[in-house]
């Protein structure tokens, strides 16, 4: 069976970047500098933390490296949220963010780090080289994160170590234990394709058993309203039912009031920052709605947009060969700065003792 493809993906949510490793890391090359041009982005519009999530069996330990000298560029708190599995080059990604929550049922590993090298003696040397550098890295990382001795590091990872999520937080490598990750057959039988030594046994954990969960949830519900209307009166029954659906009503007038005033906030903060997009000329009246409509749908990426826009220039400046009709006779040189200023550079070229005039008027000085 092969092996899960690479995936990573950066977006903003709630003004926080949202990182996502899925699948083996390989292949970083493909979609670094899409992924890298994305944090640039986030950045520039004032992001600086990160929630990362990872899901992996580990890959290339130089990919990881690089992918953390990306997320590293976030100046803020980076927090990890570990799902059914984070082995091997995962674990370096998680050992360098500030908090790692993890799935109750991940399976947490970590051993040397793996290269694979081809070459003369010479280009096999200087790579065993970089990846004894990384491995001290590695092990530098894992010691920082869990406070545990270099030493006691590199008695662990003799071999392939695995944890639960109990003894991960144990050792320090994670710091909250929260919910559990569906874990499927396929998933189990592709993680075994890597051949990884004293593997625990994964037990798969699908949708299906969290809807039979649901479902049992529900006939205690069941259960407990019955226990409670039991031997009362109809009219007692039809109250109590009566004042749920008042509740519920009540809850979804709430909602859409919410909802209203989320939409007038978002209304109103996009035409505050039109107005002053059109004052300072850099959007015509006319794209008005075409900017209002992505504010309300993306404000912080349309503003950074509109922020790094330069003021529209006059058409008739643009355009070669096309001469003005504005009469210009009584122009002063103010009039000319606040009107047209391509026209005054022109004029200083074209009709230079009119431009002199004008400008010494102006600045009461002879030039």
């Amino acid at each position: 069976m092969s092996k899960p493809k690479f995936q990573i993906s950066c977006e903003a949510q709630s003004g926080v970047a949202v990182i996502r490793i899925d699948g083996i890391i390989a292949e970083w090359k493909d979609s670094a500098m899409e992924f890298k041009n994305k944090i640039d982005s986030l950045i520039a519009t004032g992001i600086v933390d990160a929630i990362v999530y990872i899901k992996t069996g580990g890959g290339d330990c130089f990919e990881a490296n690089e992918i953390v000298n990306e997320i590293k560029r976030f100046p803020g708190t980076i927090k990890a949220e570990l799902g059914s599995i984070c082995a091997s080059a995962g674990t370096y990604i998680a050992s360098n963010c500030s908090y790692v929550s993890a799935a109750r049922n991940c399976s947490y590993m970590i051993h040397k780090p793996i290269g694979d090298f081809n070459g003369n003696s010479g280009e096999i040397k200087a790579s065993l080289k970089a990846l004894t550098n990384l491995e001290a890295e590695y092990a530098k990382s894992y010691s920082e994160k869990t406070g545990l001795p270099v030493s006691k590091i590199e008695a662990m990872w003799v071999e392939d170590y695995w944890m639960n999520s109990e003894e991960a937080k144990k050792l320090g490598f994670i710091n909250e234990i929260i919910g559990e990750a569906p874990i499927t057959d396929e998933f189990i039988e592709t993680i075994k394709a890597f051949g990884y030594k004293n593997m625990p046994t994964i037990t798969a954990f699908t949708n299906e058993t969290t809807k039979k969960t649901n479902i049992m949830k529900e006939l205690l519900i069941s259960a407990s309203m019955g226990a409670l209307i039991a031997g009362a009166s109809d009219a007692a029954v039809l109250a109590y039912f009566e004042g749920l659906k008042a509740k519920a009503l009540t809850a979804d007038a709430l909602k859409t009031e919410l909802d209203n005033l989320k939409k007038t906030a978002a209304e109103e903060k996009a035409d505050v920052v039109l107005e002053a997009a059109t004052k300072a000329k850099k959007i015509t009246a006319a794209q008005n709605p075409f900017y209002r409509k992505n504010l309300i749908e993306d404000f912080a990426g349309t503003k950074a947009m509109l922020d790094a826009m330069p003021s529209l220039t006059k058409l008739s400046a643009e355009v070669e060969g096309v001469k003005s009709t504005e009469d210009r006779s009584a122009w002063t040189y103010a009039d000319y700065q606040d009107k047209n200023p391509e026209a005054l550079a022109e004029l200083a070229k074209t009709d230079e003792a009119h431009f002199k005039v004008i400008a010494e008027k102006h600045y009461g000085t002879k030039f």
